[in-house]
């Protein structure tokens, strides 16, 4: 793995451990509802989604593509 790659990794845990983490979690864990959804529900599934995005983003994939040279039959 290159430093670019670890650096953009170890970026993206540090974010996500902090939405996820207690201090964030606690303000939105309010009894305010979002189209009868509490809030802490709403906040959790926006989360969850646009870190499975970025998650996907980070891990570059890139399609698979056979080999120029082909084998002898």
């Amino acid at each position: 793995m290159n430093s670019n790659k670890r650096q953009k990794n170890t970026a993206l845990f540090i974010a996500l451990s902090l939405l996820f983490g207690y201090p964030l979690l606690s303000i939105v864990n309010t009894q305010n509802t979002i189209g009868h959804i509490p809030v802490l529900f709403v906040y959790i599934a926006i989360v969850w989604v646009v870190s499975i995005i970025l998650l996907y983003v980070a891990a570059e994939i890139k399609p698979f593509r056979k080999s120029s040279k082909q084998p002898h039959e």
